[in-house]
């Protein structure tokens, strides 16, 4: 591309892309696309002992898990340390799945009496000694997910006169990567690789090898100004109808949809203030500099930004200013040794220099744009410029000079 005001090429930082065409990543900028062939990504090797890469974490159950065990996978309860963090019971074969639970005695049976004698556990839980085999079965089944850990009745035995349940963890909570094959694998082995768009690129040694460099469509990028493919993103088109890093501004806290726009047109003051208006605040404080600081990561643009807010920015103006405005009469008296008649009037006339701008730009389907917009009109239409107010009359010292 060529300026507008010089013979010479300027570098946009995307004369290699274009000139090597569309790549499989999709991105345009030669920095982005060096920088993506260096960030590898995490892979799994997933239930058919594939490479892929690192799914979502899922929650799942021990019932559907899968464990790795001596190379390769193995359904998490058929392996008996799986049950290891299960101290009730002990390690026992659930035959009818094929898996392993735990077994616990729960009471016996004694000649010439109708009701089981309860092991001494349960006995103290419970505080009896006996109860009809029902009615033990019965309150098992409801007490063991707490004695368990999440546990559930598998089956009940009886070996001689012992009455014992079998317990099923199947339905206990187990976190997992889910695979492309819909199977959740636990703790998988992972590796570092290559993007997938990259494995097989033309461009990749020299995306590799490239030396990462500024440039204005990297910059674009990273402020989120343009897609991958150019296009100008609603950011980058608001930041278009502005100078250096206002639209930037503007652009995050029509983006905040918390931000009332009744109080956004008045912090649009602080955009132009400079450090005067602080005092002993942060000069990048208020909504407006802590949200601009956020969205653009305190970044540092030359020419836009600095600490992720713009160039002149200054905490304090949008009080003073709302002040002014609601309160005309008292212009003079939020004044001080630091902050001066000038500085107000400054201020006033640079945000409404502001208001202007925007009110005259140009309409987008987006609703806070236009509140915005119409919020600029009102308050356009209400106040006027310092510049056709009277102002107290000239000393005669300054009289004097002014004639010199």
């Amino acid at each position: 591309s060529r300026s507008l005001f010089s013979a010479q090429r300027v570098p946009l930082g995307v004369e290699h892309s274009l000139a090597t065409g569309a790549k499989p990543c999709g991105l345009w900028v030669d920095a982005e696309r060096a920088r993506f062939v260096r960030r590898p990504i995490i892979e799994v090797l997933n239930s058919r002992e594939e490479w892929e890469a690192l799914g979502e974490k899922v929650e799942a159950s021990l019932g559907e898990a899968l464990f790795r065990e001596n190379d390769r996978w193995i359904p998490a309860l058929r392996l008996p340390k799986t049950l290891d963090r299960f101290k009730l019971g002990n390690l026992c074969r659930l035959p009818e799945k094929k898996i392993y639970g735990r077994e616990l005695p729960l009471a016996t049976a004694v000649a010439d009496q109708a009701d089981l004698q309860l092991v001494k556990p349960l006995r103290r839980t419970w505080q009896i000694k006996s109860l009809p085999e029902e009615e033990l079965r019965a309150r098992v089944a409801e007490a063991l997910p707490q004695w368990s850990g999440g546990g559930v009745v598998a089956e009940f035995v009886r070996r001689g006169d012992l009455l014992s349940v079998r317990i099923d963890f199947s339905n206990v909570p187990a976190t997992g990567v889910r695979d492309s094959f819909g199977a959740t694998v636990v703790d998988p082995p992972e590796r570092a690789a290559l993007p997938l768009p990259c494995r097989g690129c033309p461009e990749l040694e020299h995306d590799q090898t490239v030396e990462i460099v500024a440039s204005p469509a990297f910059a674009w990028r990273r402020l989120g100004l343009v897609e991958r493919d150019g296009t100008p993103t609603r950011r980058g088109v608001v930041f278009g109808f502005f100078q250096g890093g206002e639209g930037l501004a503007i652009a995050a806290a029509l983006e905040e949809e918390t931000y009332p726009i009744d109080d956004l047109v008045f912090d649009l003051a602080n955009i132009r203030a400079g450090p005067r208006f602080a005092g002993d605040d942060a000069p990048l404080g208020g909504r407006l500099g802590a949200l601009c600081q956020r969205v653009y990561e305190r970044t540092d643009h030359p020419g836009y930004l600095e600490m992720g807010v713009p160039l002149h920015y200054g905490s304090g103006a949008a009080e003073v200013i709302r002040e002014v405005v609601t309160n005309p009469g008292g212009r003079y008296k939020i004044t001080s040794d630091s902050l001066r008649h000038g500085d107000v009037e400054r201020a006033l006339m640079e945000w409404r220099s502001l208001l202007r701008h925007l009110a005259a730009g140009p309409d987008l389907e987006w609703e806070r744009w236009m509140a915005l917009k119409s919020a600029a009109h009102q308050i356009l239409d209400r106040t006027t410029s310092p510049a056709f107010l009277n102002f107290p009359p000239l000393l005669a010292a300054q009289q004097r000079r002014s004639g010199a």
